[in-house]
C-alpha cells in the first residue's frame, strides 16, 4: 500500500465495495452494492502533505462507467452521532474529498459533479426526537444559538455542504450490534 493512499479495483455486474472502519474502537464495516465496476479509494498512513485538512473519512468509493468515474461516494463509519462530533463528521467527509479531488488533479482528470456522503453509526444521538408535546419543541429561555451547539440542521435535512458542493445528499445507514451494515450505492 503507498503511504497516501491504496486504491483497489472491485469488479462484476453485482459489485460489493467494502469500507471498514480504520478505528478499532469501532470495528466494523459496510458491504455496499454496485451495478458498475467501483474503485475504492482509501486513504493511506499519512494524509496528502500539502493538504490543510488531514482529517479523512474512512474511504470513497468511485463508481466507473466505461473510462469515466461517474460518481463520488464518501463513506465514514462511527459508533455514535452526537451534536458534538457531528462537526467533526463533517471535517472528516470534507478531508477525504480533498483527498479524492488532489487525486484526480494530480492524474489530470476532471472529478465527478455528482458526490453522495453515507455516514453509518450504531447509534443515533443527533436526530431530534419525534414528540408531539408542544412543550418539549420550544426553545428554551435565555439560551442563544451560541449556546444550544454547533448546527444539526443538514442531519435533519439529510443534505450537507462539503467544500465547494452544496445540497449533496446524506445517506443514513444503521450498523447492526457486530458493527457492520449493508447498503446500495444509489
Amino acid at each position: 500500500m503507498y503511504r497516501h493512499v491504496n486504491i483497489n479495483k472491485v469488479v462484476g455486474p453485482a459489485a460489493s465495495p467494502v469500507i471498514r472502519e480504520r478505528n478499532s474502537s469501532g470495528a466494523g464495516e459496510v458491504i455496499f452494492t454496485a451495478a458498475e465496476d467501483c474503485y475504492i479509494f482509501l486513504p493511506g498512513e499519512e494524509p496528502i502533505a500539502w493538504l490543510e485538512n488531514r482529517k479523512c473519512a474512512d474511504g470513497a468509493i468511485l463508481v466507473a462507467t466505461g473510462s469515466t468515474c461517474a460518481g463520488i461516494h464518501l463513506v465514514e463509519l462511527k459508533g455514535g452521532i452526537r451534536a458534538t462530533n457531528w462537526p467533526d463528521i463533517k471535517r472528516q467527509l470534507e478531508g477525504l474529498l480533498h483527498n479524492v479531488r488532489a487525486l484526480y488533479a494530480i492524474s489530470g482528470l476532471t472529478a465527478p459533479e455528482k458526490i453522495k456522503a453515507y455516514v453509518a453509526f450504531k447509534n443515533d444521538r443527533l436526530s431530534k426526537a419525534r414528540t408531539t408535546a408542544s412543550v418539549l419543541l420550544k426553545m428554551p429561555v435565555g439560551l442563544g444559538a451560541q449556546t444550544l451547539g454547533p448546527s444539526t440542521d443538514d442531519w435533519e435535512r439529510d443534505t450537507i455542504s462539503l467544500l465547494d458542493h452544496q445540497n449533496i445528499p446524506l445517506v443514513k445507514i444503521q450498523r447492526n450490534e457486530s458493527g457492520n451494515a449493508t447498503a446500495s450505492l444509489v
